[in-house]
Formats: structure tokens, C-alpha cells, sequence
């Protein structure tokens, strides 16, 4: 979903990209899933967050739905992978 940010969450992409361009002194680059920018959450449920996000191709901002990875049997991201 984003260039080196390998099983991390949207939000924690935008996290990493907010602090990348305050340390570098950068302009902050969108974090793209597929061909949408996303620009801040909406909205967070039990299992999904809506992103307020920009449609380069119909030029117009959009709402995202982003579903969790869910394994269904709990605990940390390390043990769902053990799994």
C-alpha cells in the first residue's frame, strides 16, 4: 500500500510520513493507497476508519473506507502472524 512502510496501518503511515518530513525538513509527501491520497481520518469504528482522501483521477476529494486486518483470535500483530 506504501513505499516502506511494510504491515503498518494507515494511520501509522501517515504518522511516519508526518514525522519523516519534520525531521528531514521535507515537504510531506501523500500517503497513497492505490491511486488515493490520503489527507486526515473521518471517522473510526470497531473495524474500520473512514479517510477524508483526494481522486487524482475525478480531481475531487473522496471518503475511504479502510478495513483492519482482523485474525479473528486477538493479541498482537507478532502473534497473529505466528499464526
Amino acid at each position: 500500500m506504501g513505499e516502506g512502510f511494510g504491515d503498518a496501518t494507515a494511520e501509522e503511515r501517515v504518522a511516519l510520513q508526518a514525522a519523516r518530513s519534520r525531521l528531514l525538513q521535507v515537504p510531506k509527501a501523500p500517503v497513497l493507497v492505490g491511486r488515493y491520497a490520503l489527507l486526515e481520518p473521518i471517522g473510526k469504528g470497531a473495524s474500520a476508519t473512514v479517510w477524508r482522501a483526494r481522486d487524482p483521477e475525478l480531481d475531487r476529494e473522496v471518503a475511504l473506507k479502510l478495513v483492519e486486518r482482523w485474525t479473528g483470535l486477538g493479541g498482537t500483530k507478532e502473534e497473529a502472524r505466528a499464526r
